[in-house]
């Protein structure tokens, strides 16, 4: 999984991808689809949600040097881990994102 570091200095120029390290139809999955749904209401930015069965390798890409330098230019962290530390890390960030939303009285269009 890869999240973003800090956005203020982004443009969203392609949908929010979520990497999934199992099949759909899973516990994964119905943990991921109300969170994706949730992100799209509030950001207003299509999220895709992609499913993989090869977590290890992913995590391991993750961990490279070179790819987190790469990552780190465009302001992302990599996170990786299980689908239960994904769970926590995106549920924290949808807290975060919500109270930025409520305190900024953010709304849809603006």
């Amino acid at each position: 999984m890869i999240r973003r570091a800090s956005c203020s200095h982004v443009k969203w120029l392609a949908p929010i991808r979520i990497i999934v390290g199992f099949s759909a139809g899973g516990p994964n999955d119905l943990a991921v689809r109300p969170i994706a749904q949730k992100l799209d209401e509030m950001l207003g930015q299509p999220v895709v949600i992609d499913y993989h069965r090869r977590q290890r390798q992913i995590n391991r890409i993750l961990q490279l040097p070179d790819v987190r330098e790469r990552l780190a230019v465009d302001g992302l962290e990599p996170v990786g881990g299980s689908p239960e530390r994904f769970r926590e890390v995106l549920k924290r960030d949808i807290a975060k994102w919500q109270k930025v939303v409520r305190v900024g009285n953010i709304k849809s269009g603006s």
